[in-house]
């Protein structure tokens, strides 16, 4: 059992069953609790020598507010670590035998009482998760545990359903677990924790004599599974020997909500990876193991030096999906290869959150051995050279009908010259060289670049942006690091000076298909992951947790613009915290509207006493003007462009000139 010594527990129906046990065990520890608190309708009935025990009511929202005052009082300002929601009802009902009553009263006691604990104890939770010096989420720091059934899985409800209907207790615990799911997600910005946890059938009261586990083996193996708990496992149902329970069966994607059939991994209409229940996997084995494990849905990502880029995609999802990973890897051609003109279009579900201006969540699958040789699907063999870079993972298209009849030259979008299986684990793609990072040159120094040469590489990454809407997808991740230009002197590529001949963009890592066959979807706020993405540059929308749009592409587009010609933006120092970042970006400033529709006071801000650039504000104006679902007059913007090039010398075509200013 973990050291619990200098938190604080409450648990409720502490003094008969599970709940008696859990205050004995916690209280026979080596290193016990400072406080133990025992909530119980009858204080005097049979109890361990707790170190507090109260008369709590959880039915009754009196008697919850006056546990919690109680409960404040002997906390000394030090907050509450956990709190264990054991008190429960069980009615055992077939549907004939169930009247409402049955109902109100398990919802009551199942559901609405954790809720309202939840809710009375959250400013103690909130004062130990802001005391604690523990990193991350953990339940010795602050959090909810929720004693949920097996039988309140919707998925598993065929195989237990003809063992015990018990409807009023199996719908109560399924609300239950939604209940843990929307505490976790409401929770996480505080960082505490909150999970539910079946401690299995045990010979209890409630259980009966029948059930196969002792409570003490039972209230062991939660302790356990409680200690090895961190933020990986935040919502998750989890049995006392510490195995996923999936709650519900997906018949719908919940990206796009497009219906799908057992068995499918991956949506057929926006290609999200579905989540999915390994049925072997446990926490107590090894917490930290699901995020490395081969057989994990961690996706790893490799970029090409002298021959191409890999994607890797791992094949088995989890139940609740980590982010996909890609790696980036150099590669050399082992045999003659023949390109073909299609792109590359990544797709991830999930976000990730750096401490630093560019920290990066690492793959946890293991990248493969420099040297190893691939075999794509037409028997071409390809030797991985140099691991580059870790990242996230993709779609393929075909462009070139799309090109030519936009009448293009050139269209910024990586073409795929092979892709495969490897070692029956590793998805990949094989993508050309495609030179350097903008960012590699510009660097984090703030470094600026020209008017010309930003308006330039926009226009260009603009062609690609239309090209990726018309196919119902938004990029999602604009910045400097995903673009790619191919100095004509790799030498000087890390110097001071270089031009440019191609621009292309990639790194499709938070790519959204935001028009599922043409029905844009709606606007909803915390429908995704809030800040995805890089956040100096992410829209309102994307800080918001609403799927992005065109919009957002654009208007991140023009952040990056303003970066490139300022070298920082208003909130570049206030990165590593997303919240203050978008409070920035709406934030009122005197006499002024918001930095989204005022413009001037935002370029104002970015370029201070020197001259604001009149192309990027005419640009600004434009797509912060946009509506959720409007259609971007892109021609418009790039005329807006092309004219601006055109009063400084200069066009779309022209190499551009990446000097340092």
């Amino acid at each position: 059992m973990a050291a619990w010594k200098g938190s604080s527990v409450l648990i409720t129906g502490g003094n008969r069953g599970l709940g008696l046990e859990m205050v004995r065990q916690f209280l026979e520890s080596p290193n016990p609790p400072d406080q133990v608190f025992a909530g119980c309708r009858d204080p005097e009935g049979p109890r361990a020598k707790c170190l507090y025990s109260m008369f709590l009511d959880i039915t009754d929202p009196v008697s919850i507010k006056e546990a919690a005052k109680q409960v404040e009082s002997k906390l000394n300002n030090r907050g509450l670590n956990l709190l264990i929601n054991n008190a429960a009802i069980n009615l055992h009902r077939t549907l004939d035998e169930t009247d409402s009553d049955d109902m109100m009263r398990c919802y009551e006691t199942n559901v609405v009482g954790p809720m309202l604990m939840a809710k009375e104890f959250l400013p103690c939770l909130k004062m130990a998760a802001q005391s604690s010096d523990l990193q991350g989420m953990c339940c010795r720091k602050a959090a909810v545990i929720n004693l949920s059934t097996l039988v309140a899985s919707i998925e598993k409800c065929p195989e237990t359903f003809g063992v015990a209907p018990m409807y009023p207790y199996r719908t109560s615990k399924a609300a239950l677990n939604m209940l843990t799911q929307c505490l976790s997600e409401d929770f996480r910005k505080e960082e505490i924790l909150c999970n539910a946890i079946h401690p299995g059938w045990v010979k209890t009261d409630m259980g009966g004599k029948e059930a196969p586990l002792d409570v003490v083996d039972s209230v062991g193996g939660v302790f356990q599974v409680l200690s090895a708990l961190t933020e990986k496992n935040a919502g998750q149902c989890l049995d006392w020997e510490g195995k996923i329970i999936p709650c519900m069966i997906v018949h719908f994607c919940p990206h796009c909500g497009t219906k799908i059939e057992a068995g499918f991994k991956f949506c057929p209409s926006c290609g999200v990876m579905l989540p999915q229940q390994d049925p072997e996997e446990t926490v107590t084995d090894s917490i930290s193991q699901m995020a490395v494990s081969h057989a994990s849905p961690y996706s790893a990502s490799c970029s090409t030096g002298q021959g191409s880029h890999i994607d890797l995609l791992p094949r088995s999802p989890l139940c609740t999906p980590p982010r996909k990973r890609v790696m980036f890897a150099s590669i050399k051609e082992e045999e003659e290869n023949h390109v073909t003109e299609s792109s590359v279009v990544s797709k991830s579900a999930s976000a990730a959150k750096g401490k630093g201006k560019r920290a990066r969540r690492m793959s946890g699958i293991e990248p493969l051995s420099e040297n190893e040789v691939l075999t794509d699907t037409s028997n071409k063999k390809w030797r991985l050279a140099k691991l580059l870079e870790q990242s996230d993972c993709g779609i393929l298209y075909g462009v070139d009908k799309w090109r030519k009849h936009h009448k293009l030259d050139f269209l910024g979008i990586p073409t795929c010259v092979g892709f495969g299986l490897h070692a029956d684990t590793y998805r990949f793609l094989i993508l050309p060289n495609m030179g350097v990072t903008l960012q590699s040159i510009v660097g984090e120094n703030g470094a600026s670049l020209s008017e010309r040469a930003v308006l330039q590489v926009a226009c260009r990454i603009l062609d690609v942006l239309e090209y990726i809407h018309d196919s119902e997808y938004v990029h999602a991740d604009i910045r400097a690091e995903n673009v790619y230009v191919d100095p004509t002197d790799l030498k000087q590529a890390s110097g001071l000076t270089c031009t440019v001949i191609q621009v292309h963009l990639a790194g499709y890592c938070y790519a959204f298909r935001y028009s599922p066959s043409g029905n844009h979807v709606e606007y909803r706020e915390l429908s995704r992951t809030p800040h995805e993405g890089a956040v100096e540059f992410l829209s309102i929308d994307s800080h918001k947790g609403a799927g992005p749009s065109r919009r957002s592409d654009l208007q991140s587009l023009g952040y990056c613009m303003l970066k490139w010609m300022c070298g920082s933006l208003p909130w570049s120092d206030q990165i590593d915290n997303p919240s203050t970042v978008m409070a920035e970006k709406e934030r009122q400033v005197p006499q002024r509207s918001m930095y989204k529709t005022d413009v001037k006071g935002l370029l104002e801000q970015g370029f201070g006493k020197r001259k604001t650039s009149a192309a990027l504000r005419a640009y600004l104006d434009q797509v912060m003007a946009l509506g959720y679902n409007e259609n971007p007059n892109y021609e418009e913007l790039r005329n807006r462009i092309k004219d601006a090039l055109q009063k400084l010398g200069a066009s779309v075509q022209d190499p551009i000139d990446v000097t340092l200013i």
